[in-house]
């Protein structure tokens, strides 16, 4: 007997929270190893000093984000929507702090005790209509210093695509076009100048999440 199609993901009914407390450990499975992720953070740790504050927004699992970030030598920050997510990146990676947060409901005083920080990471966590990427790289660069550095990854997904559902893990959902020029100027628009942009394709190591180009914007708030 065939596999149940995964259930769509209705953006309105099912929370990011509820998604990934959902999800768990299981992304670790698929995306701990993700050879372009680690590479963008490599370019972003050659450029930083050690001991740097670096907010990681989307924690996840801390893996490989955080745990990369944190055995370089920086005092790393992550904050995420699930808190299934943040107890299992707080057992995974001791050496950084994590907090239950979302970025686009931060309160001033959750902001403020969270503080400035010299970079920031936002890999695949800040997915959807363009408007609300836009919102949210608008709201990580407010947590950081002038000058301070941006990691950024998205999901390609071209016109020509359609629009095929994309399966992942338990849910699907119908991702926004996006591509090279269109993530460049979303990070330009929310006040970065990109230093560069690469591209990589990435398999996850399971059939509950297809296969996918992943892009990544290495920028320095404006």
């Amino acid at each position: 007997m065939a596999a149940p199609a995964p259930a769509p993901l209705p953006p309105h009914d099912i929370s990011p929270e509820a998604v990934f407390d959902r999800i768990g450990e299981r992304y670790d499975h698929a995306f701990a190893h993700n050879q372009g992720q680690l590479d963008a953070c490599a370019a972003l740790i050659a450029r930083l000093a050690p001991g740097a504050r670096v907010l990681d927004v989307g924690s996840g699992t801390g893996r490989p984000t955080a745990e990369q970030l944190t055995a370089a030598g920086l005092d790393v920050t992550g904050i995420d929507v699930s808190g299934v997510m943040v107890d299992l990146a707080a057992r995974q990676v001791p050496g950084a702090t994590f907090r239950q947060r979302d970025l686009f409901a931060l309160s001033p005083q959750q902001a403020a005790e969270l503080g400035e920080f010299d970079a920031a990471t936002t890999h695949f966590s800040l997915l959807g209509e363009p408007e609300r990427v836009l919102t949210g790289l608008r709201k990580t660069r407010d947590l950081l210093r002038p000058g301070g550095l941006l990691s950024f990854a998205g999901v390609q997904h071209l016109e020509s695509d359609g629009d095929a559902p994309v399966p992942f893990f338990d849910f699907s959902y119908v991702p926004s076009p996006c591509t090279a020029d269109s993530l460049t100027a979303l990070v330009q628009a929310a006040g970065f100048t990109v230093h560069s942009l690469t591209s990589a394709h990435h398999t996850p190591p399971t059939d509950a999440v297809s296969a996918r180009t992943h892009l990544f914007a290495l920028a320095q708030r404006s």
